[in-house]
């Protein structure tokens, strides 16, 4: 498996098996010897080796040519072109340019334009009886008296000092019923059921 793979990748293992491994007695095992079949050649064996492979006797010429690619991180044509233009904008001379005036144009039309529209279309002879009477509803974004009330209080109590305040004494007050009482409760309660 390759270092990357994550835990939840890996394939699961049932509930038998998962018991049978965790409670598995290795004392059951037999010893056994182990013996290497592929032992590894010596310093010795390889120099031997290396002098029946006439390694050291290698005609180099017999090899192809091959070109090295160099991958560098060097900027684009297009990167460089960009960093160019932008060095030629930061360098600009700006006395070289002509001066302009610049025309202001009027989206609005003038008052002639006005009154000819006004003629087409009889607005100075509209029969204003004809609309109808509109109440116009004021919406007040202020708040109304009891928000402001409200508004007070809390910033009085806010400022109020303690300072003014008298000492009072606490009285408890036990609600609890006394032992003559639950006693007798209890003598009735026994009377009843009998």
């Amino acid at each position: 498996m390759s270092s990357c793979t994550k835990k939840e990748d890996l394939p699961k293992v049932s509930d038998d098996i998962g018991k049978g491994i965790t409670n598995f007695d290795s004392a059951s095992l037999k010893h056994t010897t182990v013996h290497e079949k592929h032992v590894l050649p010596g310093s010795d064996v390889i120099s031997q080796e290396k002098t029946i492979q006439n390694i050291s006797d290698f005609d180099k010429t017999t090899l192809k040519p091959t070109e090295t690619e160099v991958k560098c991180n060097l900027p684009d044509a297009c990167s460089i072109s960009q960093e160019k233009t932008i060095q030629n904008i930061e360098s600009f001379d700006k006395s070289a340019l002509k001066k302009t005036e610049t025309e202001v144009k009027n989206p609005f039309p003038d008052k002639q334009a006005i009154d000819q529209e006004k003629t087409i279309q009889n607005i100075s002879s509209f029969d204003k009886a004809t609309l109808k009477q509109v109440e116009t509803e004021v919406k007040n974004p202020f708040p109304d008296q009891q928000a402001i009330s409200q508004e007070k209080t809390i910033q009085n109590i806010e400022g109020f000092d303690k300072a003014h305040l008298k000492h009072a004494d606490t009285e408890v007050k036990n609600s609890l019923p006394d032992k003559n009482t639950i006693a007798q409760e209890k003598r009735l309660s026994s009377e009843i059921k009998k």
